[in-house]
């Protein structure tokens, strides 16, 4: 009996020190996964811009939450900065109908992704930083792959629960990457 005792306070020992290092470890693993899946978003409509030989649109999603359905791109802003915390459309601009670079009902939605929890933005709070891109509602890549007005653009992924961040940073020449702001400084910080 005390030799079971002694082994099942070794095991509870065991579990209490091992417990967070695997909350850290999962959360650590989900924002990485999140930051891949925004660059593989960028480099989707970055190739279909390649391909279709025309300027390629992404945007952050507006959601209708209660249908599932998509409004387009979201236009609204929080502290000056867009939210990109929900998705990304990814669309192939008809000037034919339309509006010029604006999202319009008649076009072909190539690409829609979530990001995190439905309902949950703040889990995964991803946002455009430093002005004046803070304001840029939706990046545009040209027929050569470029990012059309040739400026770079860096969004920032949080975690606040957990007080982890990724960057994700758009080149001029259209090559996205994430980068870990704890083990690369390439992408610059965190704000």
């Amino acid at each position: 009996m005390v030799e079971l005792l002694v082994t099942i306070s070794v095991a509870a020992l065991i579990m209490a020190i091992a417990t967070p290092a695997l909350q850290t470890l999962v959360a650590s693993n989900k924002i990485a996964t999140e930051a891949n899946r925004i660059v593989a978003g960028f480099n989707y409509a970055r190739t279909e811009a390649v391909r279709r030989n025309q300027p390629v649109y992404i945007c952050s999603a507006n959601l209708n939450t209660n249908s599932m359905s998509i409004s387009g791109c979201l236009s609204s802003q929080t502290s000056s900065k867009y939210n990109w915390g929900y998705g990304q459309l990814v669309y192939a601009d008809n000037i034919s109908t339309g509006t010029m670079g604006s999202y319009d009902s008649g076009e072909a939605i190539k690409t829609f992704t979530y990001y995190g929890e439905m309902n949950n933005g703040a889990a995964l709070n991803l946002v455009m930083s430093a002005s004046p891109v803070a304001t840029v509602k939706q990046i545009a890549f040209g027929s050569d792959g470029r990012l059309l007005d040739g400026n770079s653009r860096k969004l920032v992924l949080q975690d606040s629960t957990n007080n982890l961040c990724r960057v994700i940073l758009i080149s001029g020449s259209g090559r996205s990457k994430a980068c870990d702001t704890s083990t690369d400084n390439s992408c610059g910080a965190c704000s």
